[in-house]
């Protein structure tokens, strides 16, 4: 997606502007599928974890993780979980 603001052309994709909107407050919640097996339509634990300031984590929740997937690990982090 190009956005053009200002005459300045950014090239944007739909997690920037998700982002965006959860950091604004304008998601309240966000429902996120992890993973930590590789699995790539799921993002990455440690990706989300890169990605979510600890102060906003609470309001991640986890969702469609693998069997294998530490809960602790999840909740350590500062993360929710649908387990």
């Amino acid at each position: 997606m190009i956005y053009n603001h200002n005459n300045n052309l950014k090239k944007f994709n739909r997690n920037d502007i998700i982002l965006e909107k959860f950091e604004n407050k304008k998601i309240i919640l966000l429902y996120q599928e992890v993973s930590t097996d590789g699995y790539q339509s799921h993002l990455q634990l440690a990706k989300l974890e890169e990605l979510i300031p600890k102060k906003e984590r609470k309001r991640v929740i986890c969702m469609h993780m693998s069997d294998n997937i530490d809960i602790a690990e999840i909740r350590k982090l500062g993360f929710e979980s649908v387990r």
